[in-house]
């Protein structure tokens, strides 16, 4: 009986064993996610975050002649976020303490091409950039119910300025 179980015991240390080291010998391969945020680079043009350590791509070389072309090709983006109503009970004239408030959401730019970009709204609710003129989606990235903030589509000209209010439904009632 002892012979037996020195067999199998014997028999259960060689597999174990085996495992060990074979575990210890694969090639682990590491994963990286990088976020998904962009960069713009002086030519208007975006880069993304690439690599194992999720450092932002290079953004194209320009030559001075083709910066001048560039310029003329983009246009500006100023944007306003606002929440309101901000009283339960709106009254006319309206109360000045229940104006429409400044809101800083993450916003979700998106266009043509497969553009996409997020950045933040500062404090005062502002948002601005240069982009190639064209025709983008704006939508403050909201994870609830309230705020509802609505999408909207502009289409930036180059050389110009383009000015996009957003109002967010703050629920009350």
């Amino acid at each position: 009986m002892k012979k037996y179980i020195l067999i199998v015991a014997g028999v259960f240390l060689c597999v174990g064993v085996g495992l060990f080291f074979a575990t210890q010998h694969t090639r682990k391969i590491p994963v990286t996610a990088c976020t998904q945020e962009a960069k713009i680079c002086p030519d208007g043009s975006t880069v993304g975050r690439t690599g194992p350590d999720c450092q932002f791509a290079r953004c194209p070389l320009v030559a001075t002649s083709t910066n001048v072309v560039a310029t003329h090709q983009k246009g500006y983006l100023i944007g306003y976020v606002t929440l309101s109503p901000t009283c339960p009970v709106e009254h006319t004239p309206p109360d000045p303490a229940c104006a429409p408030e400044p809101y800083a959401p993450l916003i979700d730019i998106s266009g043509s091409h497969n553009f996409f970009i997020e950045l933040h709204a500062n404090m005062e609710g502002v948002f601005q950039l240069p982009l190639v003129a064209g025709i983008y989606t704006i939508l403050p990235h909201i994870n609830s119910l309230y705020p509802n903030c609505p999408s909207k589509t502009v289409t930036l000209s180059a050389g110009a300025t383009t000015t996009v209010d957003i109002m967010c439904d703050t629920g009350i009632r």
